[in-house]
C-alpha cells in the first residue's frame, strides 16, 4: 500500500512540474554570415495583474538563445539584442514594447547561450487580442549578424503560443 501512494505522489509532483515548465517552443535561424541561431521558450498560460482589464494571456518562462558557429571560441564576444513589440489585432501602433540586452556564456563546441528570462507572446482582454513579435539582433565580436532574408540587423521571430 506504501508503494501505491509514493508512486502515485512520485507522479503528482512530475505532472505539477511539467505543468509549471510549460511547453516548449523551438526557432532555428542561420544567418548571412553562416551562424546558426536557435531560440528555445516555454509556453504558459496565466493571469496578469499589470495588463488593463487582460483576462487571460501567454507568456515564456525561459527563452533561450544559442548562438553556433565552427570558428567561435572562449575568447570571443556574443551579445543579443531582443525587442519584444505587441499590439492588438485591431491597431497598427506598437502598444508594448520591451527590449533586453544580454550577454552569452560560451558553453562549448562553438556555441554560446543565455535565459533571456520571461518574455509576453500573447494577451486577451478588454481590447481584444495581442500579439508579440520577438526581433532578436545578435553582435559577435563587434559585428553584427544579417539576416539573409531582411538584409538587416534584426531577425524576426513571430512567437507561438
Amino acid at each position: 500500500m506504501k508503494s501505491i501512494v509514493l508512486a502515485a505522489l512520485g507522479f503528482a509532483v512530475l505532472s505539477s512540474s511539467a505543468a509549471l515548465a510549460g511547453e516548449w517552443k523551438h526557432a532555428q535561424l542561420v544567418s548571412a554570415e553562416g551562424v546558426a541561431i536557435d531560440v528555445d521558450y516555454t509556453v504558459k498560460s496565466d493571469t496578469f495583474n499589470g495588463c488593463y482589464k487582460c483576462t487571460l494571456f501567454t507568456r515564456s518562462d525561459a527563452l533561450w538563445i544559442n548562438v553556433t558557429a565552427p570558428n567561435l571560441s572562449e575568447g570571443d564576444k556574443v551579445r543579443a539584442v531582443l525587442v519584444n513589440k505587441g499590439k492588438f489585432a485591431t491597431a497598427s501602433d506598437v502598444i508594448h514594447f520591451e527590449t533586453k540586452e544580454i550577454d552569452l556564456t560560451y558553453a562549448g563546441n562553438g556555441r554560446f547561450t543565455a535565459d533571456a528570462g520571461s518574455l509576453r507572446i500573447w494577451g486577451s482582454g478588454y481590447a481584444g487580442a495581442e500579439t508579440f513579435t520577438l526581433e532578436v539582433a545578435l553582435v559577435v565580436n563587434g559585428t553584427w549578424l544579417k539576416d539573409p532574408m531582411s538584409q538587416t540587423n534584426n531577425f524576426v521571430l513571430p512567437l507561438q503560443r
